[in-house]
């Protein structure tokens, strides 16, 4: 009989990419009919606290270095150095967003990421790279970018300020690439703000796919779909 294994999960609600990741996980366990049993929360003080005395075999998420100090195997799906590392091919989300922005008639293009963000700077890359492709050396293209802070990282929030400058500036019509839907929501609301049309004078290309979150916004945010599930999954 396979042992029954405690395993922590480390993530955030709030993003759709760790819920789906999640998602693969408890599919993957059903479809094996394994005995696992889970538990965990956001990566927090207070969720480390509680599981250590629950002494998991084993945590999959956003662990940081934190797991190393229970002494157990750790997989985060989404850090180039975890062992059980599944990466997604950045380069090539930039370039879905670039191809799209472009076959929609597109020719200033724009890309909205985060700063000290690999990943951010690997589909900022592919979309360049493909509007070069389709576009380099013609009179009367653009190209622009912003990078801002992370959430939750120092000064992160006056520099939301800098959003609104920086659309007000831009060549009109631009398509924007947003590095995640929570930035392309960001941008939809300056926008809205500085009385700018969407997408006739800016159209807005997010990644994640965030049903709710992009369904929630006026107008809704198209997005690049990611399979976050298969990536828990494996």
């Amino acid at each position: 009989m396979t042992q029954p294994l405690r395993i922590g999960l480390i993530f955030d609600m709030d993003f759709a990419s760790l819920r789906g990741e999640m998602r693969g996980v408890i599919a993957y366990r059903q479809a094996r009919s394994l005995p696992w049993t889970f538990a965990g929360g956001a990566n927090s003080p207070e969720t480390w606290r509680m599981l250590r005395p629950w002494r998991p075999h084993g945590i999959i998420g956003e662990t940081g270095r934190r797991a190393g100090r229970l002494g157990v195997p750790a997989v985060s799906p989404m850090l180039p150095d975890s062992a059980g590392a599944v990466l997604l091919d950045n380069d090539a989300i930039g370039r879905m967003a670039a191809s799209h922005l472009l076959d929609q008639g597109f020719r200033n293009l724009a890309f909205f990421g985060e700063r000290n963000a690999p990943w951010s700077a690997e589909r900022e890359a592919g979309f360049r790279a493909q509007w070069k492709l389709m576009l380099g050396g013609r009179r009367g293209v653009t190209f622009h970018r912003l990078a801002l802070l992370q959430e939750d990282t120092p000064g992160w929030r006056p520099e939301l300020a800098r959003v609104a400058a920086w659309l007000r500036a831009l060549p009109k019509p631009v398509g924007i690439m947003a590095c995640r839907d929570h930035r392309a929501r960001e941008l939809v609301q300056a926008c809205r703000s500085l009385r700018l049309r969407i997408p006739g004078d800016v159209a807005i290309v997010g990644v994640d796919n965030d049903v709710l979150l992009c369904e929630m916004s006026d107008p809704s945010i198209s997005s690049v779909s990611v399979p976050w599930e298969s990536i828990g999954y494996h």
